[in-house]
C-alpha cells in the first residue's frame, strides 16, 4: 500500500501561497456498490467531479450541483482511485476511494 501526499500551491504574482482544501468525505469507504462523496461547495455552484485510477487514467468525469455526488462502482476493478472536485473558482476537494 502506497501513501500519497498531495500539496496544492497557487503561484500569485507576489509569491507562493498554499491553498487549504475543504474537507470531503466518502461514505462508505471502501465502496462495494455505491457511495456518497460529500464536500463543501460554499457558493453552491456547479462542480466537476473527476475520478482517476492508480495510473492516472480518468474513469469518471461528471458535473454536479450541490454538496455531494453519488459514486457508483459500476464495472470499475477493485483498487484505489483518486478524485478531484473543482468549481469555476478552482479546486474544492480531493481524496481517495477504495473500491472492493
Amino acid at each position: 500500500t502506497a501513501v500519497v501526499y498531495i500539496t496544492v500551491t497557487k503561484l500569485p504574482s507576489a509569491g507562493i501561497r498554499s491553498i487549504a482544501l475543504n474537507k470531503s468525505n466518502v461514505t462508505p469507504n471502501p465502496v462495494s456498490n455505491d457511495a456518497i462523496i460529500s464536500f463543501v461547495n460554499s457558493n453552491n455552484t456547479l462542480a466537476t467531479v473527476v475520478i482517476y485510477d492508480m495510473i492516472g487514467k480518468e474513469v469518471v468525469n461528471t458535473t454536479v450541483s450541490g454538496n455531494n455526488f453519488r459514486f457508483e462502482k459500476g464495472n470499475l476493478a477493485t483498487g484505489t482511485y483518486f478524485y478531484n472536485i473543482k468549481s469555476d473558482k478552482g479546486l474544492i476537494a480531493a481524496g481517495k476511494i477504495s473500491v472492493q
